[in-house]
């Protein structure tokens, strides 16, 4: 079965929490990336009112501006939900997420590969398979917003918080 592109969705806040929309469909084998931004914060999130099943990555606060945290959901709730990203500390947050269908539920996804950096044009290699989907979640402060180029990436969502 072909890994196919669902959904996705995304915004941008200042305050205490980041609530974002997602219609997730009712085809078979789903999954639920998301992602959220916010500066020195550990996050908490969740989706259709429950926590995500997996958090992949929760950054190292303390180095500003450089913190994303990443979560996945196997066989979301199909239909309108919310995702709602918590910070630790208040302040501007953007976040968001994608669904697919078609994705082995058993092992449905590799390993997480993480960069950072200061770079105004970043960038990470990440070994795939023919196949595999790779899904990016960059984040980005203060500055102009870096669009993925390369082979087969397309942007699903770009969300600025404006700090």
């Amino acid at each position: 079965m072909a890994i196919v592109f669902d959904a996705a969705n995304g915004g941008t806040v200042n305050g205490a929490s980041l609530t974002v929309a997602i219609t997730v469909g009712s085809g078979s084998n789903r999954v639920l990336a998301a992602a959220a931004h916010s500066a020195d914060s550990t996050f908490t999130a969740t989706y259709a009112g429950s926590a995500f099943d997996e958090e992949l990555y929760d950054g190292t606060p303390g180095t500003p501006f450089q913190f994303i945290a990443v979560y996945f959901e196997t066989a979301p709730t199909s239909g309108a939900n919310n995702m709602v990203f918590t910070p630790s500390v208040s302040g501007a947050i953007a976040g968001g997420g994608i669904s697919f269908t078609g994705v082995d539920q058993a092992t449905p996804h590799d390993t997480i590969d993480v960069a950072t950096g200061t770079s105004a044009t970043p960038s990470n290699a990440t070994a795939s398979a023919i196949d595999d989907m790779v899904v990016d979640f960059s984040a980005q402060n203060q500055g102009t917003n870096s669009t993925p180029t390369g082979t087969g990436h397309v942007e699903r969502v770009d969300s600025a918080n404006g700090d």
